[in-house]
């Protein structure tokens, strides 16, 4: 299957450096032979068995916006949008800094009594990263459905 197409294909045969391979894996790069494809319609992207891959229409995340970017970032724009090998245009809509600062501010306070009640070091989430949140730059946040959140304009800068 190819989720991105929304098709189903049957592979031909598969190579791996250019020498025929009987099985690949997740992570290897392979060539695939596909038949009745038209090879324009994918340069790279993802395979699977059938029904495996859910493709989504919408995500929640916390952003930075990096500092080589000198644009505005107003809600309603539009900006690409990558993860892992495929980069969509996406249409934007920030809200919530102010009460998820406020989230955070709770989080770390709570986390620095811990350690001086027990000595012992914070507890930190893992990030999608592989490596702590703190690490990654940014907060691994519950995100809590029945709380209210006010829509921002564009990106802050700094929360006053």
């Amino acid at each position: 299957e190819f989720p991105t197409l929304a098709t189903q294909k049957k592979i031909k045969g598969l190579q791996m450096f250019r020498r025929k391979a009987n099985i690949i894996q997740q992570g290897d790069r392979a060539g695939i032979c596909v038949s009745n494809f038209d090879a324009k319609l994918m340069e790279r992207g993802t395979i699977a068995s059938p029904g495996t891959i859910k493709l989504i229409h919408g995500a929640i995340a916390v952003v930075r916006k990096v500092r080589f970017f000198k644009g505005q970032l107003n809600s309603g724009g539009k900006f690409h949008i990558s993860v892992g090998h495929q980069t969509v245009m996406a249409t934007v809509t920030f809200w919530g800094a102010r009460e998820i600062a406020r989230q955070v501010e709770r989080e770390q306070e709570s986390q620095q009594q811990q350690m001086a009640g027990n000595g012992n070091a914070p507890i930190l989430g893992k990030s999608s990263l592989g490596g702590t949140a703190d690490l990654a730059g940014l907060p691994r946040l519950k995100f809590d459905w029945n709380q209210d959140f006010l829509h921002q304009d564009n990106y802050l800068e700094s929360i006053p």
